[in-house]
């Protein structure tokens, strides 16, 4: 099994093999592969349109958080996994990062531990990472002591990336892990090309200001909305008076810079 997810694969399945447990791991693949297939032809779109540009940084290190049903296991788990993996682990129990959801910077992966004896809480906190905007985008690897069916597709179906049926080993966790992590890499790197169409597409590269294709869009929405609540609107153009003599003069990488000058001012 680690040398096929070494290897490359998302998951394994050993028999005699469960149909319900298949279908869900299926769904779960399915998930992934069609969010990254739309974002990946929004990102196509933008390219040839000449909106995104691939960001340039360094990077991250990720932060991962460690849900356990008692702070023992968490913080074992984390202690094991530290000097294996170059990302920050926060060990927690269930209640502890439902609680610190709201506020606590959100994770880039849930590692949550499932009792099979009291599977609610593990998968109360799968089903609040995929409720809330803030950690919608995290990935989440779910831990097993032992596969129980009914709780492997609950898990599945509310949101998990991924489930370790066979309990907490290192190099079988560290192997999910990295999957997980360059899958999340892939998605925000997308999303931060998306972004950036979306911006280039509604922006002028120079002053950063709104351009027209935004300011007709918006425009009439504010003469609809007047409309309807029986308001008036008003419109204020503003010219630079002798500006072709600025480029005449000058030459246009100084009218340039005047017209980012003239931009800050108004």
């Amino acid at each position: 099994r680690l040398r096929a997810l070494k290897a490359g694969a998302n998951d394994v399945l050993v028999r005699p093999i469960q149909e319900d447990v298949m279908l869900a791991r299926l769904r779960s693949l399915l998930r992934t592969h069609e969010t990254a297939e739309e974002s990946q032809l929004r990102e196509h779109t933008n390219k040839a349109l000449g909106f995104a540009e691939t960001p340039v940084g360094f990077t991250p290190r990720y932060n991962i958080h460690l849900a356990a049903y008692d702070s023992a296991t968490s913080k074992r788990w984390a202690t094991l996994l530290k000097p294996a993996l170059p990302y920050a682990f926060v060990p927690k129990v269930h209640g502890e990062a439902l609680r610190d959801m709201p506020s606590a910077p959100a994770p880039d992966l849930f590692i949550i531990a499932i009792d099979d004896r009291n599977p609610e809480p593990g998968l109360r906190l799968i089903a609040e990472t995929r409720a809330r905007a803030a950690t919608r985008n995290a990935g989440v690897l779910v831990i097993m002591d032992k596969q129980d069916r009914r709780t492997l597709v609950d898990a599945m179906d509310m949101g998990a990336h991924d489930v370790m049926v066979h309990g907490f080993d290192v190099d079988e966790t560290v192997s999910r892990i990295s999957t997980l992590v360059k899958q999340k890499k892939f998605a925000d790197n997308l999303r931060a090309d998306l972004k950036s169409g979306l911006q280039a597409a509604v922006t002028d590269e120079l002053t950063g200001l709104f351009n027209r294709r935004y300011a007709t869009m918006h425009a009439k929405k504010l003469v609809e909305q007047a409309h309807r609540k029986g308001r008036q609107i008003a419109v204020m153009l503003a010219d630079l008076d002798h500006f072709k003599s600025v480029n005449d003069q000058y030459g246009h990488a100084v009218g340039d810079i005047v017209l980012v000058g003239a931009t800050r001012r108004i």
